[in-house]
């Protein structure tokens, strides 16, 4: 779903130079992602750590476009 969060952190993944895609998903693709986040405008950005009950293996992207995402904010409101 469209999000202020979604969007802002699909921008940063540009400039990272990170390639963000969107589509459908399905659980065997989910499982088998190296690494899998969610975002949401309390949480930000919220690495998954299982999926049906399986290790999502990675979390340094997940960290790096948390990182980022906090310092875009904190300079987009800062008074």
């Amino acid at each position: 779903l469209p999000g202020v969060t979604r969007a802002i952190v699909l921008a940063l993944c540009a400039g990272l130079g990170l390639t963000a895609r969107e589509g459908g998903l399905t659980l065997a693709s989910l499982a088998a992602a190296s690494e899998v986040f969610l975002t949401n405008s309390v949480q930000e950005v919220l690495p998954v750590a299982t999926i049906a009950g399986q290790a999502v293996p990675g979390r340094a992207t997940s960290l790096r476009l948390l990182a980022a995402y906090r310092t875009a904010v904190a300079g987009a409101t800062r008074v």
